[in-house]
């Protein structure tokens, strides 16, 4: 039994007027919400099992709910994560860039914080929906998984060897995580990740890849430090904490890169950098702002290494990227 976070009961008109969207906003990511129905009494209740080794919640509705979530919900949510459900009960329904795909119960589904999407989670003829949401940093699950394009439409039945470790490791989690050992804990999540990349390897049809620990781990470094650029603090002895590796074990990913983490993290840096001055719509963003948003910390720092780097200024690279082409 999780901790109740959300409990409505009544009429579905008085649900849209309940704070349910701002809870899930704080919990999960934020949207519009909504409820398909005609005003039938029904209850929704949202608990917060484990926060450890990674949130996991479930849902449990007597009535249709709605989420709609825009780019505008995306540009203000910052963190990229994913969700991965277990659907229990009823079904949902997803419609995003990719098309548009019901997802039957006894599946596991993923959504991408970063991707709008519009999803329903239909009851079933039991009048009741459940699933539960397992809450997932992105550098995490591209660790674990193979190339793979959009997952929003990747469905998996639970009834195959890898889906019944997923769906059992995320009970087990959301039952009993907090009382684990944070090592015990991380490895079970680990199991998960990996049962659910096998999955998705298997429903793209691609051989997977049989990558070194050392090409995963580099995965996982880099995922890690693009979701935190914007820290100007970011150091590698950070980064092997959060990846669960020694500094002296990421050095040596590093040296096999023919890299090392100061390069790796300022290469990174001015990449973003220079996406950000040569997107048309970021052009009213002043330099110094842009210097934060990637890591740089100031503007100053940011033109010496443009200075060094590329040879131009900031400010020249943004003039000449809005110049027509042959221009210059």
């Amino acid at each position: 039994m999780g901790q109740i976070v959300y409990r409505f009961s009544g009429s579905t008109f008085n649900f849209l007027e309940s704070p349910f969207g701002e809870v899930l906003g704080e919990e999960i990511y934020g949207g519009e919400i909504g409820a398909r129905s005609n005003g039938e009494m029904g209850d929704v209740l949202l608990e917060r099992g484990t926060r450890l080794p990674v949130p996991i919640l479930a849902l449990r509705s007597k009535i249709t709910t709605t989420m709609r979530r825009t780019q505008r919900h995306v540009r203000e949510g910052g963190k990229q994560f994913y969700v991965v459900w277990l659907i229990e009960k009823g079904q949902v329904s997803i419609s995003c860039a990719n098309g548009t795909k019901i997802v039957a119960p006894n599946h596991i589904m993923i959504t991408n914080s970063g991707d709008p999407f519009y999803i329903e989670a239909l009851i079933g003829n039991d009048k009741e929906h459940r699933n539960k949401l397992a809450l997932v940093p992105a550098h995490l699950l591209h660790a674990n998984l193979p190339e793979h394009g959009q997952l929003n439409t990747m469905s998996f039945s639970t009834l195959g060897e890898d889906g019944k470790v997923v769906a059992g490791l995320i009970n087990l989690l959301f039952e009993t995580g907090d009382g684990l050992e944070r090592d015990d804990a991380s490895a079970m999540l680990g199991l998960l990740l990996r049962a659910l990349g096998r999955l998705v390897g298997a429903e793209t049809g691609g051989e997977r890849e049989h990558r070194s620990m050392l090409q995963v781990r580099l995965a996982q470094i880099r995922a890690y430090i693009d979701l935190h650029l914007a820290n100007p603090q970011l150091t590698l002895a950070e980064v092997a904490r959060m990846c669960g590796i020694s500094t002296r074990y990421l050095a040596k990913i590093m040296r096999n890169s023919s890299t090392s983490f100061a390069d790796l993290l300022r290469e990174r840096r001015i990449e973003q950098a220079c996406q950000w001055l040569s997107a048309p719509d970021k052009r009213e963003y002043p330099i110094a702002e842009v210097a934060r948003i990637v890591g740089f910390g100031s503007g100053a720092q940011l033109s010496k290494t443009f200075r060094s780097r590329l040879g131009c200024t900031p400010r020249d690279y943004r003039r000449r990227a809005a110049e027509p082409p042959g221009i210059g």
